[in-house]
This record gives C-alpha cells, structure tokens and sequence, in this order.
C-alpha cells in the first residue's frame, strides 16, 4: 500500500508503473481540495476478489434497499463507506481540475526549483535545513529549524506568510505552483528578521504544541 498523501499532487505518481495494491491520500494538501476529501485506489485486478471488511451502506448492490446482510456492489463501490461529504466533494473540484490543467509533471520540475531555492536562501541566512539536498529524495516541503519555532510560526502568520510546524522539526514551508520566487525571498527575509529582532517572544507561552 502506497501512502501518497504527501506527494499526490506535487510529485508525479504512477500508480499503474509501481504496482501497488492500494494507495491512499487526500486532497488537503497538494491537490488544493480542500479537507474531506481522502480517497482510496485499489489495483483493477484485486477490485473483484477482495471482500473488505469495513464498509458502509454504500458498498451495497442495492444501497437503498437497506437490506440486512451484505452484497456487495460491483467494482470498485464495494470500497465505499457510509454517506459521503457532498460539500467537500463538490468543493475539491477546483483543485483538482488546476493540478491536472497545469499538470504534475511541470508542478514537479518548478517545486525542484523553488524548494532548491528556499534551501540556497536559508542556508545562506544561517539557517540550519533538513530537507535532503538531493531533488530525488525530497518532496515539496523544506524543513528548516529555527529558534522557538512555534512563536516565530505565529510571527509569520501575523504577517501573511501561512506555513506550518513540527516537534523538533521546524518549520515547514510548501511553496506550490502558486507561489513565486519573491514570495521565497521575502519569507526567508521575514524568518531572519523575526529571529533576529526577537520579534517572537510576544508569542511565547501562548503557542499550542502538537
């Protein structure tokens, strides 16, 4: 089972040329749909012959027949769980039809650049990273580690700038295709005056850890 919800969206994935039996994501991350939206991919060849255990009414042949036992439904549906979040649906289309208009294959080769970039500029600012160099073994995120980190993650978000962060990770920033290189230069900018100033430590204490 491939989980690709760190990838879809921003690193190309063939699931068909990898083989996988299954593959599980979401939209809320690099495919810009939104939360509610976590999918399933099963391989065309197991669909029939597996009988999965926990589904919803849905994966019924005869789903509003509300029947006791269960049969399951023909393909894939017999994956479905119980009644879907339709907003949610609805609302990820937008995301979905931008990434495949563009296409991740050149989301790919323009995030290669920009996360290459981010790390020229924070390791230039002092910054320690801890992202892999190699383009190949990295995603869309760098990580770079910086003083009280949660404080300087609210500093940011005061300012406009929208990243997120982790335990004894850091910060984390994912420019997408939507972001451009001065948009990268005035964050790493904005990261080195924070700390520099201290600007931080009106925040402390009044962080919420993960």
């Amino acid at each position: 089972m491939l989980d690709a919800y760190q990838s879809a969206g921003i690193v190309p994935v063939d699931l068909t040329a990898f083989g996988v039996s299954f593959a599980v994501g979401g939209s809320v991350k690099w495919l810009c749909g939104g939360p509610g939206n976590g999918w399933l991919y099963v391989r065309p060849d197991l669909i029939d012959e597996l009988e999965p255990t926990l589904v919803g009414w849905q994966a019924h042949a005869r789903p509003f027949g509300f029947e006791p036992e269960l049969e399951y439904a023909e393909g894939v549906a017999r994956f479905l769980t119980g009644t879907p979040n339709v907003p949610a649906l609805y609302a990820a289309t937008a995301g979905y039809d931008a990434i495949e208009e563009i296409g991740v294959g050149r989301i790919r080769e323009n995030s290669v650049r920009q996360t290459t970039l981010l790390i020229d500029l924070l390791e230039k600012a002092g910054f320690e990273v801890g992202s892999p160099r190699d383009p190949a073994r990295r995603g869309g995120t760098v990580t770079v580690l910086v003083p009280e980190f949660e404080a300087v993650h609210k500093e940011l978000g005061e300012r406009g700038i929208l990243c997120d962060f982790r335990p004894d990770i850091g910060l984390r920033l994912g420019p997408h295709f939507f972001n451009t290189d001065d948009e990268l230069r005035h964050t790493v900018q904005e990261i080195g005056e924070i700390v520099e100033t201290r600007a931080y430590e009106r925040h402390l204490g009044a962080t919420a850890r993960f």
